[in-house]
């Protein structure tokens, strides 16, 4: 499966490239707290400005059970790829029990594939207060200042899903979304059996839309001219519900699909030459 994930990165290597060393910009992510394990992380919300090689902004911690956060001011600087800053104030905070946060030191680079924020902290203040990061550009939110924040802790839950799988970062997905080209599945006479040269293209599918929680897909099966109407109808069914097929045991939810069987109304070439019939037995996918 990761081997699928790299032939996607390396197409959008340039893209990813453009940003290496920008870290200006809303980051969020999850930091440990000494543990290996982000499952048992807090949350890390990040406000940066980079201006030369100088870097200041704000940093929002919060604790995934409870209404625990800290809000720091942070300065620090950006070197050949490699942004290290550390807390300088702690603005407001709630600790659980009357325990202070700490300040602490940060250094991260930019994964040019992943395009994920990885890193790692430390504190002076608070003995053995150690641990590491990884974060993506966010597009959704501005760090809150408040007691409450802005943003609902439900999408800690897909950041896992996604780390566990090895997907890229949000900002890869959505380029390679806006970038898919859509071909057509083509189809043997009279079969609806899904030719493994089409298995790659439609690996990538399910996971542009398995990475995008609300997109979904429409499946059109079509068949050339040869036999009844009623027949094609049938065919162009079976063929649909073939690819569908092939999708759910990717992983897609079977929810996620809906499809349409044409027969042989919709085609794209001539009926009268076997060229135009072969690019008629198809079967078309759209987003929804």
């Amino acid at each position: 499966m990761i081997q699928k994930f790299l032939t996607i990165f390396f197409v959008l290597f340039g893209v990813v490239q453009t940003h290496a060393q920008d870290f200006s910009g809303i980051w969020q992510g999850l930091i440990t707290v000494q543990s290996d394990e982000y499952k048992k992380s807090n949350i890390l919300y990040l406000d940066l400005k980079v201006t030369g090689t100088e870097v200041e902004g704000f940093a929002r911690i919060e604790s995934r059970s409870g209404n625990y956060y800290a809000y720091k001011k942070v300065y620090g600087t950006v070197k050949e790829g490699n942004l290290k800053f550390r807390d300088v104030q702690i603005i407001k905070q709630v600790s659980p029990f009357k325990k202070e946060w700490c300040l602490d030191e940060y250094e991260f680079t930019l994964d040019p594939k992943t395009a994920y924020l990885n890193g790692s902290y430390k504190s002076n203040e608070c003995a053995f207060e150690f641990g590491k990061i990884i974060g993506y550009r966010s597009k959704e939110i501005m760090i809150s200042k408040s007691d409450s924040s802005l943003l609902d802790k439900g999408w800690t839950k897909k950041f896992l899903s996604d780390l566990k799988v090895g997907r890229p970062a949000p900002e890869v997905m959505d380029h390679n979304m806006k970038n898919f080209i859509f071909q057509p599945v083509n189809f043997d006479h009279d079969s609806s059996v899904v030719k493994p040269e089409y298995h790659k293209y439609l690996e990538e599918l399910s996971e542009i839309v398995m990475s995008h929680p609300d997109l979904r897909i429409k499946i059109i099966g079509h068949t050339d001219a040869v036999g009844s109407n009623e027949y094609n109808v049938g065919l162009s069914k079976r063929r649909a519900e073939s690819i569908k097929e092939f999708l759910v045991k990717q992983g897609l939810k079977a929810d996620r699909i809906e499809i349409e069987y044409k027969g042989e109304t919709q085609p794209i070439k001539t009926n009268d030459t076997d060229e135009g019939k072969a690019q008629n037995r198809r079967v078309d996918v759209i987003f929804i």
